[in-house]
């Protein structure tokens, strides 16, 4: 812009005045002419439209004159369409979406001894969460959660010697995690949205076997993720929605701790996860059906001692499969159901 604006004020500065004008009428001609060359050169383009427009009026058929007048007002036009966008770009609707849901998941968890189930555990968790999602110009950015869960489950086992063992097997945790939106892949003017997103998630339990040979496990689990995560008004007002989402969950760390004195931690393997749900979510009430399984290869073989006849005793943790089914049931608490922010 500045070199541009330059150049038409020196061009300006060459232009004569016919000997037919007034000298009263040139003399304004000429004090208008130069007064908008300064302001062009101090970049007020709004007071040099004026004393161009100003100058003309004493030589209207100055070519230079209505030249310059033409730029200056096509370069205000779109200086005024470029901050009316940043203004309303400045304005855009950010908001804090959040969610308070009881939910409650069918668990069913299954400990595999040479290809065969050794261990099945089936039953109810119950739990709290709260979760929630930025969104910016109608596209959801970045969401979170967090919740604890807890419940008593059925242990269908065996022992060494074959003998059927029975109990329960109570469960108390909780979990957290985030993802960000890295691509939007598909989008549309009303909000409905197709993202590929990365995150992080934590999940910490404790497994607590009941019976006379009970005893108390802590696992502590690390996890990626990735996948898609959709939306699909079903409204025009966009308040009725289908909401989805389809990840896969990569191992980064994972600890099992046991209660009893002696044994080491162990750190059962990894298997690539999933996780997958469905829901719909209305202005004050949503409802979501997930399905959930978590994969553990068998950990490596710890030495514990040596047994009475002089064989060495390992400890491990078996190939496992804690896949969790549930149905989730969740209404926005009208406090907290969205909160604005201001831009920034």
């Amino acid at each position: 812009m500045t070199a541009r604006t330059t150049w038409i004020a020196r061009g300006v500065a060459l232009v004569l005045i016919p000997s037919g004008i007034a000298a009263s009428d040139e003399e304004l001609f000429l004090k208008y002419r130069q007064q908008g060359i300064d302001q062009i050169k101090g970049n007020n383009m709004g007071a040099a439209e004026q004393s161009f427009r100003a100058a003309l009026a004493y030589h209207p058929d100055n070519p230079e004159c209505t030249e310059v007048l033409h730029l200056i007002t096509e370069s205000l036009r779109k200086s005024t369409v470029l901050a009316e966008n940043l203004n309303a770009a400045n304005e855009s609707p950010k908001n804090h979406y959040v969610r308070i849901m009881a939910f409650a998941e069918f668990f069913k968890w299954t400990e595999h001894y040479n290809s065969e189930n050794g261990v099945t555990e089936t039953g109810p968790l119950f739990g709290l969460e709260i979760n929630g999602d930025y969104t910016e110009n109608q596209l959801t950015w970045f969401r979170y959660h967090a919740n604890i869960f807890g419940g008593s489950v059925d242990y269908d086992g065996a022992l060494e010697d074959g003998t059927s063992y029975k109990t329960t097997t109570k469960y108390r945790g909780m979990e957290a995690g985030f993802d960000a939106d890295i691509v939007t892949l598909a989008q549309s003017d009303r909000g409905d949205v197709l993202n590929w997103f990365c995150g992080l998630g934590y999940r910490a339990s404790e497994r607590e076997l009941g019976g006379e040979l009970g005893y108390t496990e802590i696992w502590q689990t690390i996890y990626g993720t990735t996948g898609l995560w959709g939306r699909y008004g079903l409204s025009a007002s966009g308040r009725s929605q289908l909401i989805g989402k389809l990840e896969v969950r990569l191992p980064i760390y994972n600890n099992q701790a046991i209660s009893t004195s002696g044994p080491p931690d162990l750190t059962p393997g990894w298997a690539p996860s999933f996780y997958g749900s469905f829901g719909i979510d209305w202005s004050r009430l949503s409802v979501e059906a997930y399905c959930r399984a978590l994969y553990f290869t068998k950990s490596d073989e710890e030495f514990v001692g040596v047994d009475p006849v002089g064989d060495d005793l390992f400890i491990y943790q078996p190939e496992s499969w804690p896949a969790l089914k549930s149905a989730l049931y969740f209404s926005k608490a009208p406090c907290a159901a969205r909160k604005l922010l201001q831009a920034a």
